[in-house]
């Protein structure tokens, strides 16, 4: 399954997609620091690798339960190069009509090696992948 969803967060508006699998609880979010992200966000972030970092412009994350545990990757044991979130392709899917709205869709593609970590239990999550899907407004 797919979310997409946006809102405020301090002074700064921000715009979200993300995967759940509900029968494996395990969620990857996507942000930016935007009202709402277009295309060529995406393909600018092509090839680039990003730091787990909960105040960034940018930011992927990635949390899975776990024995009714919620592990999260957090900022403060994810070190780049070691552990990283990065975006290897953007694709343009198809245009639809969302909720009365024409949008663009785009799947999102990536990697990822992470620590995830509940309490002070942490567990090594390395060559994951991920594809998201995103839609921009055009309408």
């Amino acid at each position: 399954m797919n979310s997409i969803s946006g809102g405020t967060f301090g002074n700064s508006a921000y715009t979200s997609a993300g995967f759940f699998d509900l029968e494996k609880n395990i969620n990857i979010d996507f942000s930016m620091e935007k009202d709402s992200i277009v295309g060529s966000d995406y393909e600018t972030a092509v090839g680039q690798s990003y730091a787990v970092c909960e105040t960034c412009p940018l930011s992927l994350r990635l949390r899975y339960e776990i024995d009714g545990d919620l592990y999260e990757s957090k900022e403060s044991n994810n070190p780049l190069p070691v552990n990283y979130f990065k975006i290897t392709s953007v694709t343009f899917y198809r245009v639809n009509n969302s909720f009365g709205q024409n949008v663009k869709e785009y799947f999102l593609t990536g990697e990822f090696s992470t620590k995830i970590s509940y309490t002070s239990i942490v567990k090594n999550v390395t060559n994951g992948k991920f594809r998201l899907i995103f839609q921009e407004v055009i309408d």
